[in-house]
């Protein structure tokens, strides 16, 4: 992705379609919010291309999908660790997975390392 950014963001011609939220500190973040140039690869990149921002898509599954697809399984995992998203809903999941499913979750800390025995 980043190398056609980088190949296609000068351009005026082309538009940059971003799906769903970009999480803030990201370049799709500083791209939604009209920043004119974006580093990538340790050179900034001007940015001349029209962006749109698409709200309504995403790559992830919600929470919804998230617990159906758990209580699909087989059997429930004895621990979880919810690794992605804001801190906030990831809390949320966390706290949803123990309600729904009766299994340990867990939102590690940055950097934090587990031993699972």
């Amino acid at each position: 992705m980043l190398h056609h950014l980088k190949a296609l963001a000068p351009d005026h011609r082309n538009t940059i379609l971003l799906p769903g939220f970009q999480a803030p500190g990201t370049r799709g973040d500083a791209l939604a919010s009209g920043a004119r140039e974006i580093k990538i690869h340790g050179s900034y990149v001007p940015v001349d291309a029209e962006v749109v921002q698409l709200d309504g898509f995403s790559a992830h599954a919600d929470q919804r999908g998230l617990l159906a697809w758990l209580k699909a399984c087989s059997s429930a995992p004895r621990t979880i660790f919810v690794a992605h998203g804001e801190p906030a809903a990831a809390d949320t999941l966390r706290r949803k997975i123990g309600e729904n499913l009766g299994c340990e979750a867990y939102v590690p800390a940055y950097e934090e390392r587990f031993t699972l025995s």
